[in-house]
């Protein structure tokens, strides 16, 4: 008796994102202690960035987390810059352009693969011959001598 598929679980729908002004009214309203400013500064501080790299997102001194009001800057939450998008697609395209040619010349290799693999395997096939001629050339040579082989 064939056996009975499990009823796929419908999903609720996915909630819709938040608005800018909700964004912004969650920023104004959150804490010195909250997990983003202080996960923020140790990552900043952890790779020896100073705080002026930071201060051009939001302010997060000493003097404003000890404050209570860590400020948000308006551009935290805007588009980046367009000097800042175009360092971006330059970084993005020279990484995606040493990739492909990466990638070129995997495939050249993986190409000549079969013909290399040949020429190995017959080398491997002399060279197994030359190896079964000097055993024997050397079995000839133990007979002849009288010696008699170790037993195995």
């Amino acid at each position: 008796m064939p056996k009975k598929k499990p009823p796929v679980p419908v999903l609720p729908a996915r909630p819709e994102p938040p608005t800018l002004e909700q964004i912004q009214g969650d920023l104004q309203h959150v804490t010195a202690g909250d997990v983003v400013y202080t996960m923020i500064k140790k990552i900043f501080e952890e790779s020896g960035s100073n705080d002026t790299e930071v201060s051009g997102l939001m302010d997060v001194s000493d003097e404003s987390c000890a404050a209570g009001t860590p400020t948000v800057s308006p551009n935290t939450i805007s588009q980046p810059s367009q000097q800042q998008h175009s360092e971006d697609m330059d970084t993005d395209v020279s990484e995606f352009y040493n990739k492909v040619i990466q990638f070129i010349e995997l495939s050249k290799d993986l190409r000549a693969a079969p013909e290399t693999l040949k020429a190995y395997y017959e080398e491997l096939q002399k060279m197994g011959g030359r190896l079964s001629e000097a055993i024997n050339e050397l079995k000839s040579q133990v007979e002849s001598t009288g010696v008699q082989a170790p037993c195995r």
